[in-house]
């Protein structure tokens, strides 16, 4: 997927501040799939970053933007540097 997905609306709108990630690095190419679990919403991202020195955190962070629609600089890493699951904070989106 190149473009946001209809059913991270409330991500991209602002109304949810949060989003869980679940992240694959190495994968053979970037997409990205919105799931349920028993905890509620977690996006799946397959990056194909190494899990070393960060780089499939960066590279997740950029992905989750693209799939919500907002820009990298709106997403900040709440939880996980260093684990598949992960936590990011989503800015407000500026009302004017």
């Amino acid at each position: 997927m190149t473009t946001p997905d209809p059913a991270l609306a409330p991500w991209r709108d602002g109304v949810c501040e949060t989003l869980r990630l679940r992240v694959t690095p190495r994968a053979k190419d970037e997409r990205w799939r919105l799931d349920e679990d028993g905890r509620g919403a977690v996006l799946r991202l397959w990056v194909t970053a190494p899990p070393a020195d960060g780089a499939a955190t960066a590279a997740a962070l950029r992905l989750a933007a693209r799939a919500i629609g907002r820009p990298p600089t709106a997403l900040t890493l709440a939880k996980g540097a260093a684990s598949r699951d992960k936590l990011v904070r989503i800015a407000p989106v500026a009302r004017s």
